[in-house]
């Protein structure tokens, strides 16, 4: 169940709420906020649009390092990136094998 999030509400969930606790933006789809022992993150549970319905979760930062405003723009543009097929996680790079390396020089 989403709940309407705001910064003094996000203030109090990490003494208010037990480790575990998930609770979910009712404006941002998929933004949420995981309580842990000693803190609290926000995170965003979304999907990437490139055919393989792979659901993935994105942490975006702390709650007492970032605010509810910046938290929701970052879902914003990751939300975004999601819908274009791109997995913001872990960019893809070329890695050159041996037979690369000593055929010629690698274009990085």
């Amino acid at each position: 169940m989403a709940t309407k999030l705001t910064q003094s509400v996000v203030d109090k969930i990490r003494h208010d709420q037990e480790a575990g606790k998930q609770i979910y933006d009712a404006s941002v789809s998929g933004l949420r906020i995981v309580v842990g022992k000693n803190s609290a993150s926000y995170k965003l549970m979304g999907r990437i649009n490139d055919g393989t319905d792979r659901y993935i979760s994105l942490l975006i930062g702390r709650t007492d390092e970032v605010s509810l405003k910046s938290a929701r723009e970052r879902a914003h543009e990751l939300r975004t990136i999601l819908r274009s097929g791109t997995d913001p996680r872990a960019p893809k790079v070329k890695i050159p094998n041996l037979k690369e390396v000593a055929d010629g020089p690698v274009a990085v």
